[in-house]
């Protein structure tokens, strides 16, 4: 059984932790990223870096990017958001999905980047899709 308790003292303590204002926060270590066992401040930059370097080239060879030619974009397995975060300069919205199964919980980091995002099981959507339930 979840105890709320125990799950708002959790929220507490990462809240010990000051987030920024938007558009700062995009790129500022989140305080919840404390709260994930094996995520660090540093894989943080270094994803942050990665996606910037990605969306980058991908700006390059698609046009449509900038001008608008792309509105909706769904980041499927979002991590900590970094895609999102990096076509933050384009005008594009971005839907970050975190796997229900994922080996980090990050969707709390996405939520304090000032993303937006959800949960999925895909296996239940694919298996109930076949099947016709």
């Amino acid at each position: 059984m979840h105890n709320s308790f125990t799950a708002s003292r959790s929220y507490a303590r990462c809240l010990e932790g000051v987030l920024e204002n938007w558009p700062k926060r995009l790129d500022t270590v989140p305080p919840r990223i404390r709260l994930i066992s094996g995520l660090t401040s540093q894989y943080f930059v270094d994803d942050n870096l990665m996606w910037q370097k990605r969306v980058s080239t991908y700006a390059g060879v698609l046009k449509l990017l900038s001008s608008g030619g792309y509105r909706n974009v769904m980041d499927m397995n979002a991590g900590l958001g970094g895609f999102a975060a990096s076509l933050s300069k384009y005008p594009v919205w971005v839907m970050n999905v975190v796997p229900h199964d994922a080996e980090y919980n990050t969707l709390g980091i996405i939520y304090e980047r000032g993303l937006i995002g959800t949960y999925m099981n895909w296996f239940v959507i694919f298996f109930y899709g076949v099947v016709g339930f």
